[in-house]
């Protein structure tokens, strides 16, 4: 989407039949960069390059329900740890959600 959330960041398992060689994959999960994020993502534009072929779990994927991506949207963090940490005590009621359109809406 280009939206700057944090949905490029889990890993990602694909499934058998979405693992090609030399596509970023390693051990069946997509790879990580440095800084943590999908090495599909193109970090200027935040949009994705594989887009059209995209693993299933990618596609079906909404961010919009995701706890832990609510808290980060909502706090400074280093690293997935220290995110999960926070979600032990943090309580951020549904109805307060952020809803991420994609861009252009």
């Amino acid at each position: 989407m280009g939206c700057r959330t944090d949905c490029c960041r889990p890993l990602v398992r694909l499934d058998p039949d979405e693992r090609n060689p030399g596509s970023g994959i390693s051990n069946g999960f997509v790879e990580k960069c440095a800084d943590g994020y999908c090495v599909n993502l193109d970090c200027e534009t935040h949009f994705c390059r594989i887009w059209e072929n995209w693993s299933r779990v990618c596609r079906g994927y909404d961010c919009n329900g995701e706890f832990l991506l609510q808290l980060a949207g909502r706090n400074q963090f280093r690293n997935i740890a220290e995110l999960v940490k926070m979600a032990a005590t943090a309580c951020i009621p549904k109805e307060t959600y952020i809803q991420v359109p994609p861009i252009g809406e």
